[in-house]
C-alpha cells in the first residue's frame, strides 16, 4: 500500500499479515515487525513469495503499477458517486479480464451504501 492508504487506516497494520507500506519518504519509517517501508515501487516488485497471495490495496499510483502483474483482482464495487474523490482504480479491459465470481448486489443498513463483490482472473 501506498503511505497515503497507509495512513487512511489511522498507522494500524491490517491484522495477521504482513504489510508493506510503499513511500518516496526516505524519512519515514514504522517500527513495527509487522509493517515494512519500502522506498519505491521497483523495490516492492523485486518481492515475491509463490506460497503466499499477496494483495495491493492501493492508492492510485500503486494499483497503476501493479496491475500487469495481477491475475486475480478481487473488486468491490460502491454504488455511489464521490465527487472529492482524486484517485481511482485503473480501468479494467474486459478483453484482459474475466469474472469468475460476482455477488448480488448488498447494502449495509449502518452506512446505506449498496455495493457489490466480484473476482476476475486473468485471461
Amino acid at each position: 500500500m501506498g503511505r497515503k492508504t497507509w495512513e487512511s487506516l489511522q498507522v494500524h497494520p491490517l491484522p495477521k499479515r504482513h504489510n508493506i507500506i510503499i513511500t518516496k519518504n526516505k524519512e519515514f519509517s514504522f517500527p513495527n515487525e509487522n509493517v515494512s517501508v519500502l522506498y519505491s515501487i521497483e523495490e516492492a516488485k523485486k518481492i515475491r513469495d509463490f506460497n503466499t497471495e499477496i494483495f495491493v490495496i492501493g492508492g492510485g499510483s500503486v494499483y497503476k503499477e501493479f496491475m500487469p502483474l495481477a491475475n486475480k483482482i478481487y473488486l468491490t464495487k460502491v454504488y455511489k458517486s464521490y465527487k472529492e474523490a482524486d484517485t481511482f482504480f485503473p480501468i479494467i479491459k474486459t478483453e484482459e479480464w474475466k469474472v469468475i465470481y460476482q455477488s448480488e448486489r448488498k447494502k449495509d443498513e449502518e452506512s446505506n451504501l449498496e455495493f457489490q463483490f466480484f473476482t476476475l482472473e486473468k485471461k
